[in-house]
């Protein structure tokens, strides 16, 4: 087998990729709630590898939530202003999905990523094309980090 292929062989076997096949054929409201789980998994392996107090942040999810954990990851430049954005308003699409008790999806909240997608995405692909585009790309930025630690 070529360099390549194992590469791609890897690629396609990686967890990551088969929990993000999962995403695609299931409920939004699941859709959401998983992509962020993987998204905030992500967020805590930086949080470990890049702060000396990781252990304080990482054991108190009152004080340090995800949302303040993405906050610190942003103001130590360790994600842009526009990517720590699109995940700021994916968590709070999250929340929604994950703490309403009937859960209506609202085409607002698809268009506020509007800026990410592909000219002709259909709107039945917007929100797998939204959770892939993040998980993707927060893990492809961080990869030499994530690849040191397994997600937990």
């Amino acid at each position: 087998m070529s360099k390549e292929n194992e590469k791609l062989d890897t690629l396609l076997n990686h967890p990551l990729t088969q929990l993000i096949q999962e995403m695609a054929i299931t409920p939004a409201r699941f859709q959401i709630i998983l992509a962020n789980g993987l998204l905030e998994m992500i967020t805590n392996v930086i949080i470990k590898h890049h702060c000396k107090n990781h252990k304080i942040i990482l054991a108190n999810n009152q004080t340090y939530t995800y949302a303040t954990r993405l906050l610190i990851l942003n103001e130590k430049g360790l994600i842009d202003d526009a990517f720590y954005d699109l995940l700021r308003r994916f968590n709070t699409l999250r929340n929604k999905a994950a703490h309403g008790g009937k859960f209506y999806f609202k085409r607002e909240w698809i268009d506020q990523f509007a800026p990410i997608f592909p000219k002709a995405l259909p709107d039945g692909q917007k929100l797998s094309y939204i959770c892939n585009h993040l998980t993707f790309n927060y893990y492809n930025a961080n990869h030499e980090t994530l690849e040191r630690y397994p997600l937990e």
